[in-house]
């Protein structure tokens, strides 16, 4: 790194202005600090940075970026001379300690920034619901006036109608019993169960007994129907050891389908759940594997010692697929209850502190819109 000292500096009665030298060869990702008493500027492999005599206001300061240079023009907290640029510190110490009081006012005020965005944006928000809602009232409000209105007129109608006929032709027109309304019912039909479209013939029977014993032999092959399973089959656990095979095998559509068959036998085993979620989360449906994790905790419940490990990886692989689906927040959130778990899991620790950091580069981002 190359500490810039070549720079040159003017006044004005209101201004500073600084040139720092790039001589071109720097990097596009600047870094560009301004504060009251420090401004800085870091563009690999050249820095530069300044711990300034006199206060300024920063935000009516700026910087112009170009190739070969830098040039700070810095609006005066008050119209005074400048004796020099930089003040004097007694030994490095209080250069670092100031520097760091600094750079902690920074990263205050940038919260104090991030946390009035985040307010505005809720109370925009909000207002556009209310004025929606408002919106939505008054065109409900005008609708049920017109239908109110129309009904009106055509009562008035019927009244008209009923004063122009003579009470004579009323008195002399037949009366008829109206006949009773019918009484509704559900008629039942039943059929023979028939797998085959076709009606059922003698000489076509062999042919259909065989094409029905190849198809559940090829369903066995890719995942499990009930009603194939033998007596011995219809084990949970046996269908949880298949499943294991099938995901060893990397076969993950007969897993989920073993897995499946074996919660629906026994839906309270909350390894087929958690098993299930793995082999989800790598057919990328992601969704699922988060229900999946979501109720295989809902059975987890009470949290004890030996339930541990389960949680463990339930809550982690939760947070994976939301964070596959852009939750970031979310994800991180769960990522840290796991750390509650297990405190000493370095990797779980690594891989949150990397999503904390692409969440606060994305709300930087946001900033800077």
């Amino acid at each position: 790194m190359l500490i810039v000292k070549d720079f040159e500096w003017s006044q004005t009665q209101n201004s500073v202005y600084i040139q720092v030298p790039l001589n071109g060869t720097h990097s596009k990702d600047v870094d560009i600090v301004t504060h009251e008493n420090f401004i800085k500027i870091h563009a690999s492999p050249y820095l530069f940075e300044a711990f300034l005599l006199h206060s300024i206001n920063e935000d009516e300061s700026r910087v112009q970026l170009m190739r070969d240079e830098a040039r700070f023009i810095l609006h005066k907290a008050e119209p005074i001379e400048w004796l020099k640029l930089e003040r004097d510190f007694i030994d490095k110490a209080e250069k670092l300690q100031v520097k760091n009081e600094i750079l902690e006012r920074i990263e205050q005020k940038t919260k104090e920034k991030l946390k009035k965005k985040l307010e505005l944006k809720e109370q925009i928000k909000r207002s556009e619901v209310e004025n929606s809602i408002a919106r939505d009232a008054e065109i409900r409000s005008k609708i049920e006036n017109i239908q109110k209105l129309s009904i009106a007129r055509e009562m008035a109608k019927v009244e008209e109608i009923k004063n122009s006929v003579p009470e004579t032709f009323v008195s002399s027109c037949p009366v008829y019993d109206e006949p009773p309304i019918r009484k509704s019912g559900i008629i039942q039909i039943t059929f023979s169960k028939r797998n085959f479209i076709t009606p059922k013939r003698e000489s076509q029977d062999p042919a259909e007994q065989e094409w029905l014993r190849k198809t559940a032999e090829a369903r066995k092959e890719i995942g499990f129907v009930p009603e194939d399973l033998r007596p011995e089959e219809r084990d949970p656990m046996y269908l949880k050891r298949k499943g294991d095979e099938f995901y060893q095998q990397q076969n993950y559509l007969a897993a989920i389908s073993a897995y499946s068959t074996g919660i629906k036998i026994a839906s309270k085993c909350y390894e087929l759940y958690l098993n299930r979620s793995a082999a989800h989360f790598v057919k990328q449906n992601y969704q699922r594997c988060i229900e999946d994790c979501s109720k295989a905790l809902e059975l987890l419940d009470p949290p004890v010692q030996s339930n541990l490990k389960a949680r463990l990886q339930a809550i982690t692989r939760r947070g994976a697929a939301l964070c596959k689906l852009g939750f970031l927040k979310q994800a991180h959130d769960e990522f840290v209850a796991a750390i509650k778990l297990d405190p000493n899991d370095e990797v779980l620790k690594n891989d949150a502190e990397l999503l904390r950091v692409k969440i606060e580069n994305l709300s930087s981002t946001d900033d800077d819109d």
